[in-house]
């Protein structure tokens, strides 16, 4: 009896992690350029306006948020590309127990 609860634990733990996988993105939104600020970079690149992205941390802060900062830098970049985007600078991060919120300038620079 102790041996399926060992396995039953394991499953639970397996499936929890399993959910926290980051969501894939296309592959015109993996060739956005992320930049962790607003620079001189950018200075010749149209300006398309505001983005954002969220990432879920269902377990809250049980699992770590780098899957949830992952999911939330998809979705800014997914944002940008929608746009016509090709590169995005990262203007503000949040983190609460249960989410990572991020928000951005998208920039078409090609």
């Amino acid at each position: 009896m102790k041996n399926l609860t060992s396995i039953g634990s394991t499953l639970i733990c397996a499936a929890a992690i399993a959910g926290c996988a980051s969501k894939p993105i296309s592959a015109g939104a993996a060739r956005v350029q992320v930049h962790k600020q607003v620079s001189t970079l950018l200075a010749d690149c149209r300006k398309l306006g505001p983005v954002t992205g969220t990432g879920s941390k269902p377990l809250g802060n049980a699992i770590p948020s780098s899957g949830a900062f992952n999911e939330a830098l998809g979705e800014l970049r997914e944002a940008t590309y929608a746009m016509q985007g090709d590169s995005v600078a990262v203007i503000n991060s949040q983190e609460s127990v249960s989410k990572v919120s991020l928000q951005g300038i998208a920039y078409r620079c090609f």
